[in-house]
């Protein structure tokens, strides 16, 4: 009986579907029920009748089954809602996110499943009656022409025609929503999908992707009876912002969308063929296929392919699906690599150059997917049909039907990630993708115009073509091109002949008609250079307005005036807005002065201050590909290279230390994985003034005898001159374990997306503070520092200081007791199992395969409040083993963290599992959560050289936002690698003690 007792408390019941054949969502309903823990259970009767609801939805919908019940890389419709499994959670939040939102942006990785979770899971659930009856939804992809796309998902329900709605979206986009709302009545709703929102930047002309946004801002404004989802990549998020309407909106609209869970992948795998009576061969198959799709970056389209070509290899008369079928197509990560090279290799040699050119024009600079008509790909050429067809039956590509024939495009984004073949391709014709882009909007204009001559390069501009094979072009890119050349060499001949002619055109006609011409062009170019110079003057003033605007928000931020600097913020993103918006007319006036006399000084002059202007812009605004194609194209116009060198005027440091010192200057470089690797610079004794520095991140290392070493790490904007000059303190002044951080600025707050800043990371936006000297500990205090706090304290007061959770907090519970012998003994419980240990034995992890056994007496100590942690400082200053010791202020652990730059997390801007104690550490596996001893992850150590700055336990500090305010800071074993963002701060309350949750110390040093 002891044992069946033990058994029910110890261990949660075997999953329902391991023990008989039931459907998975029924079987994840009854687990449910059943979890030990009451939080992982349904909160209520209504929670549990809504799942059974949901499941008998999903039956009604099985009818529609396709042969298939696995998608490849095609996204989840509503028709095949029946096998779409792994999101009800996300489904029901959305779904509750729109009675009362009206825009809702769904922002996730490639690969993540968002226009699945939309078209198969919200969709339906709306038309279903989820936020009422009478709802419907229209579903679109902007593609190159968003208005035009915009006008066909919505003419078949205002009954219009799509010529006459798109007229409309664009002279008056305020009407469409209101005919809308009269067709749908009183009584219903109307729901607007855009999949791939990031179209509207990497494919559509700008003009048009503006009247695009601002339909849609009517459409959102319009009132409950409308409502608008859309999809984008998390990348480009922030290049959304300076469309019209959307700075305002994206904080609102954010829904960030993480990766399945591996519950959730499970159930993606195991659900639609158990919905067919079909089951996997063994347990170790379907755990191979969730921990490879777990472990993958964006494996779901990788997952679904492989489990559709299971599907058809799989047993029919077993109805099993069998590991051997999963082996024989190279495992997940390789099916479907393996499948697109059988496609390649099974076409004639001369349709593989014609796949090669085909799968270039699919995709854009920014490595996404780009729609392409079947003309512009084919050219009525037999081979290249042939070719796009035996792409299309081999599923690499996808064909729609579209108003002008069939379009075009890659399977799914999976391919131009994980495919070699493609990469390499990519890779290859890198420098070229940038100017094809450019050449595709160019012929978008000269179309527009009517193949107006103006509207066709000249000089510079073909020069940069010039890399280009015209034969790897589409049609209307190789016409474009073809007459712009043919422009250039007519008017070089206009031109010799003029020299020749010039004599007796004079004699015969004095010469009117030749500088009439002349006098007609200069005086268009010098009215479009007015209209420019006058669009630029206005350009600086909105930025010189940003730019003080700037420094109020961050002056207010500092002085903890949230409340004002926010709303100085917001006016600092319309100013953005505005400045893009300004810099873009003086664009357009100037190019059309370059296309029509690009042989003026002053013209490309101008255009050079502009394109170096809209540089500096867009690097202070953090779009950076957007800066680099800008600082790419200022090389056409810097005759003579001024411009160039401001833009990368080295810098200088001026070096000085006190004593001295061996002084040694390292520079950090990306290793391209998201890592910081330094390379040496400099070395030298004394004081140096270090010349010609590139603009960056340096870390400069004082040594010297009897003296504490420091560290410096420094950020050189280009052109600056900075003196560093360095006081190092005597060694026996810097206690055991403690770094000393001199005066010093750095990068305070996130440059992420506003929703992320202001909702996720809870912080300000990023900009430079500085703080005095000061000392912080190397570790988080241990449970040993911890234990020595509590044996000199009176019996009373050590009972009120004793760490302890009693499974209140985030997560676990956690006891530490002293035995009649003195010994302590530390019991904790991170999820479901109790580990507990003496002084002198270890805790042991019964599920890691590294790292399993430890000492827990240099674990991190957790469970214990703010006020106890201010209480162990004040005992550390009172007994001068840390003089002037205290709770770190936030802005002082974050320059600790961090260093002097952007830098996500302390050692770069990607956080693998092994490099720091997070969720993913020891593979999400429950019984391996729990605390490291401290320093056990060297490689996420700060440029301070402080570790565990990133994971392990959270970090009580000092709020810098609030005064009086304590937030903890730097992630958890038990949390994820966003969490664990440098500029990550979490804000609970002060009196919580939660497993997760521990300190380290800093102290004030005195002048």
């Amino acid at each position: 009986m002891q044992d069946l007792r033990a058994a029910v408390l110890d261990s949660d019941a075997k999953p329902l579907a391991e023990v008989c054949a039931v459907e998975p969502r029924f079987a994840a309903a009854i687990d449910r029920c059943l979890r030990r823990d009451a939080s992982e259970r349904f909160a209520s009767a209504d929670e549990l009748r809504e799942a059974f609801d949901q499941l008998g939805a999903a039956r009604r919908h099985s009818s529609h089954a396709t042969e298939n019940p696995y998608q490849g890389l095609q996204a989840f419709q509503a028709r095949d809602r029946a096998f779409f499994f792994g999101r009800d959670g996300a489904v029901r939040e959305l779904v509750e996110r729109l009675r009362s939102e009206p825009f809702t942006l769904i922002v996730g990785d490639s690969g993540v499943g968002k226009s699945s979770l939309a078209r198969a899971g919200v969709i339906p659930a709306v038309e279903e009656g989820a936020l009422g009856e009478g709802w419907k939804a229209a579903t679109l992809v902007p593609s190159r022409h968003p208005v035009a796309a915009l006008a066909a998902a919505l003419s078949p329900h205002l009954g219009g025609d799509e010529g006459e709605v798109a007229r409309q979206i664009v002279r008056d986009p305020a009407e469409v929503p209101r005919a809308l709302r009269q067709k749908v009545g009183g009584a219903g709703g109307f729901l607007l999908f855009i999949d791939q929102l990031e179209e509207i930047i990497t494919q559509s002309d700008p003009s048009e992707a503006a009247d695009f946004c601002r339909a849609l801002g009517w459409m959102w404004s319009a009132g409950p009876s409308l409502r608008v989802v859309a999809t984008v990549r998390g990348d480009f998020l922030t290049r959304l912002a300076p469309l019209p309407g959307m700075a305002e909106q994206i904080g609102r609209a954010l829904y960030l969308l993480r990766p399945l869970s591996r519950e959730g992948i499970r159930e993606a795998v195991i659900g639609p063929a158990a919905s067919l009576g079909v089951r996997f061969e063994s347990e170790d198959l379907i755990r191979m296929l969730v921990e490879s799709t777990a472990t993958a970056e964006g494996g779901l389209p990788l997952l679904q392919f492989a489990l559709a070509e299971l599907w058809s290899a799989r047993d029919r008369e077993a109805a099993t699906i069998r590991t051997s079928a999963l082996e024989a197509m190279g495992g997940v990560a390789g099916a479907l690599a393996r499948h697109a090279d059988s496609v390649l290799n099974g076409l004639r040699p001369d349709q593989r150059d014609q796949a090669r050119r085909i799968f270039l024009e699919l995709v854009t600079s920014d490595r996404t997917r780009a729609r392409r008509s079947e003309t512009e790909l084919t050219a009525s050429d037999p081979t290249a049909k042939a070719t796009l067809d035996g792409l299309v039956r081999g599923r690499l590509l996808v064909a729609h039907d579209a108003n002008d024939g069939a379009a075009v495009d890659i399977a799914h984004e999976a391919l131009i990630r994980d495919w070699p073949a493609l990469r390499r391709w990519l890779d290859d014709t890198v420098d070229q993708r940038a100017v094809r882009d450019r050449v595709s909007r160019a012929v978008v204009e000269w179309e527009r115009l009517g193949f107006e001559r103006e509207a066709l390069w000249r000089g510079p501009q073909l020069a940069e073509a010039a890399r280009l094979d015209l034969e790897e072009l589409p049609p209307r890119e190789r016409r474009f091109l073809e007459a712009s050349h043919k422009a250039q060499r007519r008017a070089r001949l206009t031109r010799r002949l003029a020299i020749v002619a010039v004599p007796v055109v004079l004699a015969l006609v004095g010469g009117g008609i030749w500088l009439d011409t002349r006098a007609e062009l200069r005086a268009k170019v010098d009215a479009r250079l007015e209209t420019g110079r006058a669009a630029l003057e206005a350009s600086r003033h909105s930025a010189s307005a940003l730019d003080q605007a700037r420094k109020q928000a961050f002056a207010l931020f500092d002085a903890r005036e949230i409340e004002a600097a926010e709303r100085t913020w917001s006016r600092v993103l319309d100013l953005r807005t505005q400045v893009a918006q300004d810099y873009a007319s003086a664009t357009r006036e100037l190019e059309t002065a370059f296309s029509l006399d690009g042989s003026r000084s002053d013209v490309r002059s101008l255009f050079g201050d502009m394109l170096l202007e809209r540089a500096y812009v867009a690097e202070d605004a953090g779009r950076l590909l957007e800066r680099d194609e800008l600082v790419q194209r200022l090389a056409l116009f810097d005759d003579g290279g001024a411009r160039r060198r401001r833009w990368s005027a080295p810098a200088t440091l001026a070096i000085g230390c006190s004593p001295e010192a061996s002084v040694e200057v390292h520079r950090y470089l990306s290793d391209g994985r998201g890592r910081l690797r330094l390379e040496q610079v400099r070395s030298f004794s004394g004081s140096a003034q270090v010349q010609d520095l590139e603009p960056g991140s340096y870390l400069v290392v004082f040594r010297a005898k009897g003296r504490a070493q420091v560290a410096a790490p420094l950020r050189l904007a280009r052109g600056e001159r900075l003196a560093l000059d360095v006081q190092l303190p005597p060694a026996e002044s810097v206690p055991e374990g403690y770094v000393y951080v001199p005066p010093g600025r750095f990068l305070f707050g996130s440059a992420a997306s506003e929703e992320q800043r202001r909702s996720f990371y809870k912080t300000v936006p990023i900009h430079a503070r500085t703080t005095d000297g000061y000392l912080i500990a190397r570790h988080e205090t241990t449970f040993a520092d911890w234990i020595a706090f509590l044996e000199a304290l009176p019996p009373k007061e050590r009972a009120k200081r004793l760490p302890r959770v009693a499974r209140v907090g985030f997560t676990g519970a956690l006891e530490l007791k002293q035995g009649p012998d003195g010994k302590w003994r530390l019991s904790v419980q991170p999820t479901s199992r109790n580990l507990s240990a003496r002084e002198g034995e270890v805790i042991a992890y019964p599920s890691r395969k590294t790292a399993a056994s430890q000492d827990w007496l240099n674990f991190p100590v957790s469970g214990v409040a703010a006020d106890d942690a201010r209480a162990y400082a004040a005992w550390l200053s009172r007994t001068g083993r840390v003089p002037n010791a205290r709770l770190c202020d936030e802005v002082e652990w974050e320059r600790a963290a961090r260093g002097a730059d952007e830098r996500q997390f302390p050692h770069g801007d990607a956080l693998d599992p092994e490099d720091a104690n997070i969720d993913q550490t020891y593979g999400k596996e429950p019984l391996a959560f729990g605390p490291d001893t401290v320093g056990l992850h060297p490689a996420s150590r700060s440029p301070f050289g402080v570790d565990d700055m990133a994971g392990n336990v959270w970090e009580w500090t000092a709020s810098a936002l609030v005064p009086g305010e304590t937030v903890v800071r730097g992630g958890s074993f038990y949390h994820d690698q966003n969490s664990s963002h440098s500029e990550n701060r979490e804000v609970p309350e002060a009196s919580i003690r939660d497993l997760t949750v521990g300190l380290r110390v800093c102290a004030s040093v005195l002048r």
